[in-house]
């Protein structure tokens, strides 16, 4: 019987749909803990928990002397990014539902290409530039209703797709050169780092939605699958860029929008409403088109 080959393209494909399928399940839980623990404190944890179950791992291949990567500036700002990307994320399920906030989140290839227009001189020219703009139009069509209503907490999604865009930038670089584990593991412990400081912040000011708390019994056990899911979602997002290139698997980023309405109209009892879904298409076109451009 002949093996299956996961390299290439073909394997980076895989594990994309892979990690599509395991970053809902994220929000979801995230949501979850948002009736009792602040964000801040739950992507705290989030990370603490990454960063214990690889320990191991890393330990066990690279020992104590090299466990520090030589490009140690690049992992740490790509660990701060996406601390704050969880972050802000994290803050937006708290008051939006999942379908509406990860609509917004997926600006982030259009923000991706804007980022390599900017600070790695890709051109763009004018087709790619117009199809991001009316991206964003989209966007704003998702956002207008939860503006009304939530003023400008709608626009952390947005915040968030900016994070974690600079994010993926960031992880085609050093997945080149880098282990996958060791990867994650990096970027668990710088974002315990600023989430730790944020923590510390938090506690000292008077403001409730910063205060940490004391998680009970079952909060407890939806944070360690928070950090096992997103730990595993996070390892599939790494092996697939190190296989295949980002013009390929950008497309199927879009396949988590419909893994995000399912949880959320399962857990949540919410549906995107018409204005999303118009938002939804219209984001998802510009994205499929940038990327087609892109290809050719």
């Amino acid at each position: 019987m002949k093996k299956i080959n996961f390299s290439g393209a073909f394997g980076g494909s895989i594990f994309m749909i892979l990690f599509t399928i395991f970053a809902p399940n994220i929000d979801a839980l995230a949501k979850l803990l948002s009736k009792e623990i602040p964000a801040l404190e739950v992507a705290l944890f989030r990370f603490m928990i990454q960063t214990l179950l690889l320990t191991p791992f890393v330990i066990y291949k690279f020992g104590f002397i090299d466990l520090w990567p030589k490009q140690s500036l690049l992992h740490f700002i790509r660990g701060a990014l996406i601390g704050l990307c969880s972050l802000t994320f994290f803050a937006a399920l708290k008051v939006m539902p999942i379908a509406d906030a990860v609509a917004i989140f997926f600006v982030e290839p259009l923000i991706l290409t804007l980022i390599s227009a900017i600070f790695l001189n890709e051109k763009i020219g004018w087709r790619r530039t117009t199809a991001v703009c009316v991206g964003f139009i989209g966007a704003l069509i998702v956002i207008q209703p939860s503006f009304d209503l939530l003023g400008y907490s709608s626009l952390l999604p947005l915040a968030a797709a900016f994070l974690f865009a600079s994010y993926l930038a960031l992880t085609k670089i050093v997945s080149k050169d880098n282990d996958p584990i060791a990867i994650q593991f990096y970027a668990g412990f710088s974002a315990i780092i600023i989430l730790g400081i944020a923590n510390i912040i938090g506690y000292a000011s008077s403001l409730p939605a910063l205060q940490p708390v004391l998680p009970s019994l079952n909060a407890y056990i939806l944070l360690f699958l928070l950090g096992v899911v997103a730990t595993i979602a996070h390892l599939f997002l790494v092996l697939a860029f190190k296989r295949a290139p980002a013009s390929l698997l950008a497309p199927l980023q879009y396949f988590e929008i419909l893994g995000a309405t399912l949880l959320g109209l399962v857990i949540f009892s919410e549906f995107p409403s018409i204005e999303t879904w118009i938002g939804i298409i219209i984001i998802v076109c510009s994205g499929l088109y940038v990327i087609w451009r892109q290809s050719k």
